[in-house]
């Protein structure tokens, strides 16, 4: 008889068990349905920077936002968001990197899509003291204009930028990246870099934060280190890194979109 009581017992408890993981699936299932869809937009400058995301995230290429712009798009889904992925465009074998590019892009991607978030995406250099190993993906905090100098006191914030960037790694070590007109090498370093405190260097970060401020949306940076700034440059070098960290950047932010909420 007590046997058949401990049996009874231990199956009531098993079906309780059964009952409260059925429950928990379900309001994990619901509270999963329940989030709102977010528009995420990338912006990338490069054609082979983006390839790796186009392939990683199975993004689809669509018609161009305008016919008077060279940049392309794609557009694809994850983790219930919807991804948009823009790249600045190319002439022949030249991508049109840089801050006219990006701030066409942007605009119109913003007119276009009505982004929730904005992601900036692409590889820089970075200085050989800072620590930073090439290969590295970094999460940017802060993002400079270099090369702009307007010497007027009221004018000093606007012409550096001092953009604050959200992480989209909230445990990552934050970076502050300085944007040029040029391609920064060991020939043009200069005091302004130290002055503002940037390590890692690129051609676009400042003038995607500022249509990203000036649109009042919750944007990121992220950037994978091709090259030291401030050593010999090789161009051998640079493309074969520049290859193995298109792939890493790519593997990273579907890793982050997959993964975290976005609400």
């Amino acid at each position: 008889m007590n046997i058949k009581k401990s049996i009874v017992a231990l199956l009531s408890s098993l079906t309780c068990l059964a009952c409260f993981a059925s429950e928990n699936k379900i309001n994990a299932e619901n509270k999963n349905s329940n989030k709102t869809p977010k528009n995420i937009l990338i912006l990338m400058a490069m054609q082979d920077e983006a390839n790796p995301f186009i392939e990683k995230l199975n993004l689809k290429k669509e018609e161009k936002l305008n016919p008077l712009y060279r940049n392309n798009y794609y557009s694809g889904n994850i983790n219930g968001n919807h991804i948009f992925l823009l790249v600045n465009g190319k002439k022949g074998n030249t991508d049109y990197v840089g801050s006219e590019a990006t701030v066409i892009s942007l605009v119109l991607g913003i007119e276009k899509f009505k982004p929730d978030i904005l992601i900036n995406v692409g590889t820089s250099g970075v200085l050989t003291k800072s620590g930073i190993k090439i290969g590295d993906i970094l999460n940017i905090s802060e993002s400079y204009y270099l090369d702009r100098n307007i010497p007027i006191p009221d004018y000093k914030i606007y012409s550096e930028g001092h953009f604050k960037a959200s992480l989209l790694d909230t445990n990552a070590k934050k970076h502050k990246i300085c944007s040029s007109l040029s391609f920064v090498t060991k020939d043009n370093i200069n005091s302004k870099m130290k002055s503002l405190g940037c390590e890692v260097f690129d051609m676009e970060a400042a003038s995607f934060s500022f249509i990203s401020s000036e649109a009042n949306k919750k944007f990121y940076i992220i950037k994978g280190v091709t090259d030291y700034v401030d050593g010999e440059f090789n161009a051998v070098a640079f493309q074969n890194n520049f290859k193995i960290v298109s792939n890493k950047l790519a593997e990273y932010v579907k890793n982050k979109l997959e993964n975290i909420d976005l609400n």
